[in-house]
């Protein structure tokens, strides 16, 4: 559920939050100008603290003082649990639509299966977790039929092992690791991998900002370009 994207004081990195005062409103905090707009002017400590500041479950994240002041939580309110369509968007606003995409990497936080609600009417907050992890994976299946055709989107998230109750597994920290290295080892996964690094080295399989941020169906018959 974090949505934070390479930590490097050189590179152009954002996190997705959204505004205690208004919960429907989503928050980008930028280590970056971009349509005249300044840096944000908070910690990357206090950042990334706001992406994990999920309600009811955490606190929320002050940053500044006085008029300044902003008090921020994380985006699961306003479904940006997986901004992989605002990454597209901000590589617009910072690098322009010419610029060429070799890949578009997304990594996961499991899929947590079908999820059923209690018997008892209950709400049980480890299913709320659940809901949230799953609200990623659907937009991670919306992204795949619209731009998997291309060739550059690349999804990682572990596929099997992370239906169960997550108060049990949270106990036993080998619990995690053993799950992602039984995915890792899959051929399929292992497969994807290749075509990740392939992508490194391909100059011509590439597309643009622009078509890349193109709509649905004129983004799934694009062709890659030379």
């Amino acid at each position: 559920m974090i949505s934070f994207y390479i930590i490097d004081m050189g590179t152009p990195s954002f996190v997705m939050a959204s505004y205690c005062a208004s919960t429907t409103t989503k928050a980008v905090l930028r280590s970056y100008a971009v349509r005249r707009l300044r840096p944000s002017p908070i910690t990357v400590i206090d950042a990334v603290l706001a992406t994990c500041a999920a309600y009811p479950d955490f606190s929320h994240v002050e940053s500044g003082s006085g008029p300044s002041r902003r008090d921020y939580m994380a985006t699961d309110i306003v479904g940006a649990s997986n901004p992989v369509r605002e990454v597209i968007t901000e590589a617009l606003d910072l690098f322009g639509g010419d610029t060429s995409v070799a890949f578009l990497l997304s990594l996961g936080t499991g899929h947590p299966g079908a999820i059923p609600i209690p018997a008892d009417g209950g709400v049980d907050p480890y299913q709320i977790m659940r809901r949230r992890l799953n609200d990623c994976e659907k937009t991670a299946q919306e992204i795949e039929r619209q731009i998997g055709p291309v060739g550059i989107y690349f999804r990682f998230s572990v596929e099997q092992g992370m239906q169960g109750s997550l108060a049990d597994q949270a106990a036993g920290p080998g619990w995690l690791p053993a799950q992602a290295e039984a995915y890792l080892s899959d051929v399929g996964t292992s497969s994807r991998i290749d075509r990740l690094i392939g992508n490194f080295d391909a100059a011509s399989r590439y597309i643009t900002l622009d078509q890349l941020g193109m709509s649905s169906p004129s983004c799934s018959r694009m062709r890659l370009s030379h």
